[in-house]
Formats: C-alpha cells, sequence, structure tokens
C-alpha cells in the first residue's frame, strides 16, 4: 500500500519520503531521505520492521496503519520518534488505526494488555517478588 499511500498524500500537496526494505536503500540513502524529510516536513512511510533501525526525532505524530503480533517490534517501531528528550522535547502522539468491530480490535486490545502487564511486572519493586519463609 505504500505507493498508494504516497500518491494521496502528493495529490494533496503533502511531501513525502519512504523507508522500508526491498526498495535499495542503504544507509547513505536512508539519511538523505532522513534529512530531505527533516528539513521539508511532511510524511516519512515507512514499515514497522525497517523503522527498528533508525531515529525520527523530528516528528511529533506517529499513524500505525498496521502493526506486529509481537509488541516489543511495534514499541521499537513506536521508539523512533520519541528517542532522545534533549533533540524531542514535547510530546509525540501515536496512533494504530483499526477497523470497527473487526478482528484488529482484539489483537489490539491483546497486544495492549500484554505491554500492560510486562509494564506492571518491570515496575514492582522486587521485594514483591521476594517472599520471606515464616
Amino acid at each position: 500500500p505504500i505507493p498508494w499511500i504516497e500518491e494521496f498524500f502528493r495529490l494533496h500537496k503533502i511531501p513525502t519520503e519512504r523507508l522500508h526494505g526491498g526498495d535499495g536503500c542503504d544507509v547513505d540513502e536512508m539519511a538523505r531521505r532522513i534529512d530531505r524529510w527533516t528539513k521539508n516536513g511532511g510524511c516519512m512511510i515507512q514499515t514497522i520492521q525497517f523503522a527498528e533501525s533508525y531515529e525520527l526525532p523530528a516528528a511529533r505524530i506517529m499513524y500505525m496503519l498496521g502493526y506486529l503480533h509481537n509488541h516489543e517490534q511495534n514499541m521499537q517501531a513506536e521508539d523512533r520518534i520519541h528517542r532522545d528528550i534533549r533533540v524531542t522535547p514535547h510530546p509525540v502522539d501515536i496512533y494504530y488505526v483499526k477497523a470497527l468491530r473487526s478482528y484488529d480490535e482484539k489483537i489490539i486490545s491483546a497486544l495492549s494488555e500484554e505491554a500492560d502487564n510486562i509494564h506492571n511486572l518491570m515496575h514492582k519493586p522486587m521485594s514483591y517478588f521476594i517472599q520471606e519463609d515464616a
């Protein structure tokens, strides 16, 4: 769907850049695309799996038009836009687009619950896990 998404934004005179596997984008070309996007604004269109290897600190909003069934990979993609608070001191909004009354609702709910459970577990004090002998 990337070409269609790009075409939609171009028709509305919004500049786009794209980053995804299989398009021959080496490290230097990736840097040029990120630099153009940082200077020109617009939309950076990318795939989740490709979005695990660089940063876009100028971004303030991310729309996820899909997701992987592994919350960790989704979080890695989200981290592209809010890594360094010195560069991106403002809040970043991330929106997952889902089809209402579809299987997406169940999957996104499960992914969210998994992420919440891991967060809650990782932020409990060690004393919570250590049981004293009675």
